[in-house]
């Protein structure tokens, strides 16, 4: 794939992302899978930039003599605010989720790691604040947000974790058995692993 047609994917899958956030959905709301939202704190900062392009757009219209300047800059401004919205609810929108096996661990709605359920050996609730993205420290992934991780995960066996990014920095490829993720309820996986696995998500009874 050509790197055009792979940032066209990529900026329809965060337009489409952004649609699932306006009608309240997610990509994963199904009898198959559950998905593991988190949604605390994400909002902030697009909210603080939706303020200030109002009054920007504001203030170009009184202060710009000609109107097809004035509308194009504003255009631009709301543009910039949509495609910034589009990045942040990503997440949102395409959470990680559980399916009968396995937990699929995600950033904007690319699969950067499958763990199977049975390589888990604990989940548990930790606040963390040392990391408000993702990163790859001391040999722990951080999946965080901007209030940092609320779960823990020990997996009894390593899992590849990939993850690709324009910038080299942001580029992440290396084993570990160490995750802190951002979840709204990390009971809902504890819960999940302590289900029999006739009762796990896709292993439910259809009607």
């Amino acid at each position: 794939m050509t790197g055009f047609s792979r940032l066209l994917r990529n900026q329809a899958r965060l337009y489409t992302g952004l649609w699932l956030w306006l009608r309240r959905t997610t990509d994963r709301d199904s009898r198959e899978n559950r998905p593991l939202t988190a949604t605390r704190g994400v909002l902030a900062l697009p909210m603080a930039f939706l303020a200030a392009t109002l009054i920007e757009v504001a203030v170009l219209h009184l202060v710009i003599p000609w109107a097809w300047l004035s509308l194009t800059l504003a255009a631009v401004s709301v543009w910039s605010l949509v495609l910034l919205f589009a990045v942040v609810v990503a997440d949102i929108a395409y959470p990680h989720y559980l399916t009968g096996q396995e937990a699929v661990l995600r950033r904007s709605g690319r699969v950067i790691a499958r763990v199977p359920l049975d390589r888990i050996a604990a989940v548990a609730v930790c606040r963390r604040y040392n990391q408000t993205a993702t990163a790859f420290e001391d040999g722990r992934l951080f999946l965080a947000g901007p209030d940092g991780t609320t779960a823990d995960l020990t997996l009894r066996d390593p899992v590849t974790v990939q993850i690709d990014s324009l910038l080299p920095s942001g580029r992440i490829a290396a084993d570990t058995t160490r995750i802190s993720l951002i979840l709204d309820d990390p009971t809902v996986l504890r819960t999940a692993l302590n289900a029999p696995a006739d009762l796990r998500p896709d292993r439910r009874h259809r009607p």
